[in-house]
């Protein structure tokens, strides 16, 4: 294992413990309302510091993105942080939250980490080097399409747009037999896609963070990720899978945006 991934493992569980020290006393927590849907508690910004000091230690030229406290330098490397996604889930105690961990090099992802501390799971991809679960090397599924599918979602901004669209796909979806699941975890979500535990997910209005590491875990176990439109990924939002999930996923998005175009200009 190379300096660098050891040192992203390293940050993962540090945090991990300190999110778990907290977990079965949440009621003592401060917490804030970021949004009418977002939280965020003190366990956060903490773990979030945690990260921060370790990656720093090692690496101290390089830049940050996380999700508490921005952007913090300039760089051609640069890690990308959730220190806790999920929060909702954890502070509700839903035993489905995680810690990830991305570095990037000149806009390229190349190292991904993705820890849930309840369950001590820890997801790690390097790129061209695969990625695994507990030293396990990660696959996709085989699912030759939507039927008997096992899909999620999530949704990040919310809007009547992104509604819309959510509902058009969920029925369309639902008709082509998948089941559908919604967990909390954006970046657990995309980690159990590389795993084969989900044959695929789409997420709308994500951030950066949410979906960093979990982008390499995908890509890295053999599977596709796009936004909606079946290019990049600048716009928040993201659809994964295998091959022909992917583009099934793809296939019914686009009557769901025409469904929401026709919606708007109604109105």
């Amino acid at each position: 294992m190379n300096p660098t991934t050891t040192i992203a493992i390293r940050a993962a569980r540090k945090a991990g413990s300190l999110v778990m020290r907290y977990y079965h006393r949440i009621d003592t927590l401060h917490i804030r309302q970021k949004t009418v849907y977002d939280y965020v508690s003190e366990v956060d910004h903490l773990a979030e510091q945690s990260i921060i000091n370790t990656l720093r230690q090692a690496y101290p030229s390089h830049a940050i993105l996380a999700e508490e406290s921005g952007s913090q330098g300039r760089d051609s490397y640069e890690w990308i942080i959730d220190p806790l996604d999920g929060t909702n889930n954890y502070l509700h105690g839903l035993p489905h939250f995680a810690i990830s961990i991305a570095l990037r090099h000149q806009g390229k992802l190349q190292l991904g980490v993705i820890y849930d501390p309840l369950h001590n799971d820890l997801f790690v991809s390097n790129r061209g080097s695969g990625a695994l679960l507990n030293d396990r090397r990660l696959r996709m599924t085989h699912n030759q399409g939507l039927a008997g599918a096992l899909i999620s979602s999530a949704i990040g901004k919310r809007s009547a747009e992104v509604y819309n669209v959510e509902q058009t796909l969920q029925t369309a979806l639902m008709n082509q037999g998948v089941s559908l699941r919604r967990s909390g975890s954006s970046v657990l979500d995309l980690a159990y896609v590389a795993a084969g535990y989900l044959d695929g997910t789409w997420q709308q209005g994500i951030q950066i963070w949410d979906m960093a590491a979990g982008i390499l875990m995908v890509q890295e176990a053999g599977g596709m990720v796009t936004d909606f439109s079946g290019r990049g990924l600048e716009t928040g939002n993201v659809v994964a899978g295998n091959r022909l999930v992917h583009m099934a996923i793809l296939k019914h998005l686009k009557p769901a945006k025409k469904s929401q175009t026709l919606h708007l200009n109604r109105q």
